[in-house]
């Protein structure tokens, strides 16, 4: 006999799904950020410059021939140096052509490893500036946001002021009628009158 499957409301268990959208929004952007970096997250500009910083020292090194391949280290004044260092002369002389050439490449990619570093150094130095126009604008933006939420209330004023306004104009246009009539009325009570000198 076949028997249905349960309902998973029926065994208590609770639902695989996250529990809020927000959790759901938040996971399918950092889907989105991975697929977008390839599966490496992005880096920052301050771990940005601390690699620069570190390829600058690189950069240093090779300039004052330190790293360079074929160059013999600082020797301390010891018996055992000076007979290491005699010892790697003739090998250094046997090769002497093969470490000309991997020092001149050497040379010749931490040349292009500096320009490289320097356009990376003016990237970033443009990030920032386009970050903080983007903090400026985000800045306005809420400023304007704040203004909108504003504008019902208002334009519920302005429309208060203006029947307002209407009111006040109506008062005076009934003052301005019964001073109208009032004036029109002066003269005709003036001549009815009886006039008492005589």
């Amino acid at each position: 006999m076949v028997q249905p499957p349960h309902d998973r409301r029926d065994r208590n268990e609770p639902d695989p799904l996250p529990a809020s959208l927000d959790a759901i929004a938040s996971e399918v952007c950092a889907i989105r950020q991975r697929s977008r970096f390839e599966g490496s997250s992005p880096v920052t500009l301050g771990e940005a410059r601390r690699l620069l910083a570190s390829t600058d020292s690189l950069l240093a090194r090779v300039r004052d021939r330190s790293l360079l391949a074929a160059s013999m280290p600082p020797r301390p004044p010891t018996l055992r140096a000076r007979f290491g260092a005699l010892l790697i002369a003739p090998v250094r002389r046997i090769v002497f052509w093969l470490a000309h050439q991997v020092q001149e490449f050497e040379v010749a990619a931490a040349a292009s490893l500096a320009g490289q570093a320097e356009l990376l150094k003016n990237a970033a130095n443009a990030i920032e500036g386009i970050e903080s126009v983007l903090i400026k604008i985000e800045a306005r933006l809420d400023h304007q946001d704040r203004i909108l939420s504003r504008l019902p209330e208002l334009e519920a004023r302005l429309a208060d002021l203006a029947a307002r306004q209407a009111s006040t104009q109506s008062q005076i246009n009934v003052l301005r009628l019964g001073l109208a009539s009032l004036r029109d009325s002066l003269p005709e009570a003036s001549t009815s009158t009886p006039n008492h000198e005589a």
